[in-house]
């Protein structure tokens, strides 16, 4: 994961699984790393998340919402206006979790975002994670011995 990508990050606080999202963890924080260069906030929140209905029925319905301040661009009758939302989300209730699992995963194989529309002119796109899937489909029929044309120089190729 890249340490400016606008993406939560999985931590402890407080001895306690949380998420710190990535509008609060400011650019010094996000880009500490450990002794052997990893970034020490690597795990991205995707927000795939199980929770059984016991946890869902009981603690988390009695968890008291934290709201977290994001400054936005907010449509309006008068176009978009600069503006600050309040926004409570489900990952917060980690902390009263009695059992929390993280998987990690090589991003390549198992995830793409689509965050942004297609014509928005920012990553994470319908369009990046359709060549993020093709490129891991293609590698699976080159090991497989399927003779495809090679990539260009931007690693783009056949829709597979």
């Amino acid at each position: 994961r890249d340490w400016s990508e606008a993406v939560g990050v999985v931590t402890l606080r407080g001895g306690a699984p949380s998420v710190i999202e990535y509008s609060e963890i400011g650019e010094a924080r996000a880009q500490e790393a450990n002794e052997d260069g990893v970034l020490k906030y690597n795990a991205a929140n995707i927000c795939l998340q199980a929770y059984s209905l016991d946890f869902l029925c009981k603690p988390a319905l009695e968890y008291k919402t934290i709201w977290h301040i994001a400054r936005k661009d907010i449509p309006t009758i008068e176009g978009k206006q600069p503006g600050i939302k309040l926004e409570g989300f489900i990952f917060d209730v980690f902390e009263v979790a009695k059992t929390f699992r993280l998987l990690q995963v090589d991003r390549a194989a198992e995830f793409s975002a689509i965050k942004n529309a297609s014509d928005s002119g920012k990553p994470d796109t319908p369009q990046t994670a359709l060549a993020s899937l093709s490129r891991l489909h293609r590698s699976w029929l080159r090991q497989a011995g399927a003779p495809l044309p090679d990539d260009d120089e931007n690693g783009e190729g056949p829709i597979c």
